[in-house]
């Protein structure tokens, strides 16, 4: 096949037709690869989606790959198809594993992640790895180690985060799916930013390990963000025989599932029983509302449901700001303080003055030492209720579902944020790095530190009750919008994505990617809308 058509392959085609045409070799792995290589060389210095390229790896691979036995082949779904992972537990031995952070650079992983495995095992071609905020902590990817990652729809702004550089890489057909993970919405919210299809998986559904049990306490999961709703379905099928019945050394044993998820992925089941939708765009935090045209795509898609014959109704949320921010919230400071306390021991053979048990800067970003120090003043008992408040919601969310069985909302409040939008700023950091020398308890009274992360959440309150109940949940590109709804868009002023996000009880994936399925075939489907920067537009 021609160079050309190689690039126009990887360009149009998601990871199923790729492998649909390596295994009936009209293009060879090699072939597609080296394009994919290409590709990275060429857009990533625009797009710092990806920090480590592994070339000499992924060639190694290939010839691996092309040396087995058809039989062999065939029984790999993804035999020679290009893929990106993401620099936050999904290592790959020998590769660089670094997430995010400058304390982290120059490490090579020692093993390979279960994840990893999987994909593997079914004859991914791994490239690199992608960009994160550090340690996975922000929703948008803007690491002072790599710098930001910037959106393919407008390079001014963020693709979100934590699995921005997998986002970008995608929506930029760089390579056709890459490895993500969701702690409070780092799959759907980067997949809403820029297009794409990011199903967040229930608690369980696939691997964690190995050497840990949960992530975020159950609240984290990996998978992959795609363009196509069979992509996501393959890939679940293939990380879900990882997982069950039981992961090695795994905390949560996953919903029973005895099917196939690509055969669930199909918009028949839907049309043969249509579920029954809630939808609210509402906003948790008092006072406050979604964006005009983030709210008018979740109506329409509501209209249009409702004039297919479903029932719709509108309805109060199911979940509160406090949930958010008496639940969820505590996790994240506790979360950093345990990364930032076990990385201080593994690098350093002693405390030293420059944060005692913590890493602290220039090792690390001073937000995430400011974070880490705000966690070191949650007692055992506040971490105990908070997970009790998991518990809450989760029942109280089982409860909902058994009125309704898929909940609609926006996936974001806001559109993309411009890059740089969500820093603290010098002078308030500067504050706050002084008060951290006393310990978390002063930071904690001070209650800037709290009050700022707090701001940051109302812009993106829509994703967490998944991870705290531990439900499937999903973004699903069916609409854009632009910035100013008001007023007529400027000349050059960029149109951009807005997710709808849908939430389904547990352990429904199957329902989530039928009706996922069943959108992808209308006409308010968006996840096949080329990015400006594949139509040659500005920077």
């Amino acid at each position: 096949m021609a160079s050309e058509d190689v690039r126009s392959a990887l360009r149009t085609h998601d990871a199923l037709g790729l492998a649909q045409i390596l295994q009936e070799g009209e293009l060879g792995p090699e072939e597609l690869v080296e394009a994919a290589l290409e590709g990275i060389r060429s857009q990533n210095p625009r797009l710092n989606a990806v920090v480590h390229i592994c070339e000499a790896e992924a060639r190694a691979r290939v010839r691996e790959l092309a040396a087995l036995p058809r039989e062999a082949r065939e029984r790999m779904p993804l035999w020679g198809v290009p893929i990106l992972l993401k620099d936050l537990g999904q290592s790959v031995r020998g590769c660089p594993e670094t997430h995010g952070s400058r304390a982290l650079r120059g490490h090579r992983a020692s093993g390979t992640s279960h994840f990893a495995e999987a994909l593997l095992e079914a004859g991914a071609v791994v490239l690199g790895f992608t960009n994160t905020p550090e340690f996975g902590l922000w929703v948008v990817t803007e690491p002072e180690a790599y710098g930001p990652t910037r959106n393919p729809w407008d390079e001014g702004r963020s693709p979100g985060g934590s699995s921005g550089g997998s986002a970008a890489a995608v929506a930029a057909r760089l390579v056709p799916l890459a490895g993500a993970s969701d702690g409070g919405g780092s799959i759907r919210i980067p997949a809403a930013y820029t297009g794409l299809f990011g199903l967040k998986p229930s608690r369980g559904r696939t691997p964690i390990g190995p050497a840990r049990g949960r992530g975020w306490q159950g609240a984290a999961a990996h998978h992959v963000l795609t363009r196509s709703v069979r992509d996501s379905a393959l890939v679940l099928d293939v990380l879900w025989q990882k997982a069950r019945p039981f992961e090695p050394g795994g905390a949560f044993p996953g919903v029973p599932f005895a099917g196939s998820f690509a055969e669930a992925a199909r918009p028949e089941a839907v049309e043969h029983q249509k579920p029954r939708v809630a939808f609210s765009t509402a906003h948790p935090f008092p006072g406050e509302t979604p964006h005009p045209g983030v709210r008018e795509v979740v109506e329409r898609a509501a209209a249009y449901l409702a004039e297919r014959g479903f029932v719709v109704e509108e309805v109060p949320l199911p979940y509160t700001s406090e949930d958010l921010v008496a639940g969820f919230l505590p996790l994240v400071y506790a979360e950093t303080y345990r990364t930032l306390r076990a990385l201080a021991r593994r690098l350093r053979p002693s405390p030293a003055s420059d944060g005692g048990d913590l890493l602290a800067p220039p090792s690390v970003e001073a937000a995430t030492y400011l974070l880490g120090r705000l966690g070191e003043a949650i007692s055992a008992a506040e971490a105990v209720e908070f997970l009790e408040r998991w518990d809450a919601l989760a029942a109280r969310l089982d409860e909902f579902f058994t009125r309704w069985d898929l909940f609609l909302t926006p996936a974001a409040a806001i559109l993309p944020p411009p890059i740089g939008s969500w820093r603290m700023g010098e002078a308030l950091e500067g504050d706050l790095l002084s008060l951290a020398a006393s310990g978390g308890e002063a930071l904690r009274r001070d209650g800037r530190l709290h009050a700022f992360v707090t701001a940051l959440t109302a812009r993106t309150p829509y994703t967490q009750a998944a991870n705290m109940a531990g439900l499937p949940a999903a973004s699903l590109p069916l609409g854009t919008a632009y910035p100013d709804v008001f007023q007529e868009p400027s000349a050059g002023e960029r149109v951009l994505p807005v997710g709808v996000h849908v939430l389904a009880p547990r352990g429904r994936e199957d329902l989530l990617l039928a009706f996922s399925a069943w959108w992808e075939a209308t006409d308010l489907w968006r996840g096949g809308d080329e990015p400006p920067l594949l139509r040659g537009g500005r920077r």
